[in-house]
């Protein structure tokens, strides 16, 4: 080899490393995993799946699993009654899969509905259903039955093929909280929620300890936190209140309870601690209008009829107060606060009756015309010498 030749060779040897670098370069970046749905682009996919989706039940291909699927995307989504009618027709096509059950089940423990999601689940396993969704729901719906050890095994089966995952800390802080251990299962919590920040029971759960604890700053933090992500969930402001209530805020928490309204109108939780909260403090006015709210809401409510007859009362509407004490006596005779009330008015009936007939009796006038005035006689000197005893002392 010349040496032209050799220097031809080198530079071959340069050109196919370089060669050889890029494309190592091209794999690397396409081997990187790429970054989660942001929320717009998340949305978009979203859409784009359920058009096709919508596209191929109208057609009526492989109904079932594209009812599946669209459910699997209104569960993301969070809306879990579309989501429930969307499996329901899915297990109405085919009610031998347990995958379908299994997502029933999800959508249920979403709704709160512990009963149902539980009978779902254990159907789905019955089914061969396995997986670690299985095992961590299982242990969830089993912690919240009080059947701690087999959720404890459902757990640690879990957490061996999915160490972090949100929803394992979140049970494991659940179990400790059963156990009396408040500041462990605290710390789970707080890592449910920094694996999986949508996990709104997580916040809940932690914010609930926090209040119990005392811990108000760290309390309302975290309330703040939860509340910028499920703006519409009105346990939040009520949690909210209960933290202003605590540290003696009573406008704030009246504010806070009366956020819970707004996102829920018919909230009667929201309704009762503002009634309660405005009559500790002497708010007749905001009592009297929580109570009202309450009594359109449910009719039967215990003592709702004293209970706005006690703030008609206070405000000086003694006839209302009166109205609607014997209206709950009529339906309930032996009602203690009703009873109460109707003897506080006739007290004040009766000393308005007393005062205005001390008003009504007639004042008698002196006219010094029809007086007689006599002299007065003054009294006759009494003459010693005529008594004979005093005659006698004297000489003795």
């Amino acid at each position: 080899m010349n040496y032209r030749d050799s220097i031809v060779y080198f530079f071959g040897i340069i050109v196919f490393t370089g060669l050889l670098m890029s494309c190592e370069n091209k794999t690397r970046k396409a081997s990187v995993i790429p970054p989660p749905f942001e929320s717009e682009s998340r949305e978009v996919f979203h859409n784009a799946s359920l058009k096709i989706l919508n596209n191929y039940i109208d057609r009526d291909i492989d109904v079932d699993i594209n009812y599946f699927k669209r459910a699997n995307i209104y569960l993301d989504e969070e809306n879990f009654e579309k989501a429930l009618t969307d499996i329901n027709r899915a297990i109405e096509e085919r009610d031998n899969v347990g995958k379908y059950y299994l997502l029933r089940g999800k959508i249920f423990r979403e709704l709160n509905n512990i009963e149902r999601s539980l009978e779902d689940v254990q159907r789905a396993e019955a089914l061969r259903e396995t997986g670690s969704d299985l095992y961590i729901l299982l242990a969830d719906l089993l912690q919240e039955k009080r059947r701690f050890r087999e959720a404890e095994r459902y757990l640690n089966r879990y957490m061996q093929m999915a160490p972090f995952d949100g929803a394992a800390f979140y049970v494991k802080g659940r179990l400790l909280v059963n156990r009396g251990d408040s500041l462990a299962s605290l710390e789970q919590y707080k890592k449910a929620i920094d694996y999986n920040p949508r996990m709104y029971r997580a916040y809940q759960q932690c914010i609930g300890l926090y209040i119990s604890l005392k811990q108000y700053p760290e309390a309302l933090a975290m309330n703040n936190r939860a509340i910028s992500r499920f703006s519409d969930e009105p346990v939040l402001y009520i949690q909210r209140g209960d933290i202003y209530k605590d540290i003696a805020k009573v406008d704030s928490a009246i504010v806070a309870y009366q956020g819970a309204t707004e996102v829920k109108p018919d909230f009667l939780e929201a309704f009762e601690k503002i009634g309660d909260l405005s009559l500790k403090n002497f708010r007749y006015g905001s009592a009297l209008a929580a109570y009202e709210k309450i009594y359109a809401l449910k009719k039967d409510y215990p003592d709702i009829l004293p209970l706005l007859g006690y703030c008609y009362e206070k405000l000086g509407n003694q006839y209302r107060a009166k109205e609607l004490y014997t209206q709950q006596l009529e339906i309930e005779p032996d009602n203690q606060r009703a009873r109460y009330g109707m003897w506080r008015i006739r007290q004040v009936e009766t000393m308005q009756y007393a005062e205005e007939s001390e008003d009504a009796q007639p004042q008698r006038i002196l006219d010094s015309a029809n007086i007689k005035i006599e002299t007065i006689q003054p009294r006759r000197p009494i003459n010693i010498s005529s008594d004979p005893k005093l005659k006698q002392i004297e000489q003795n």
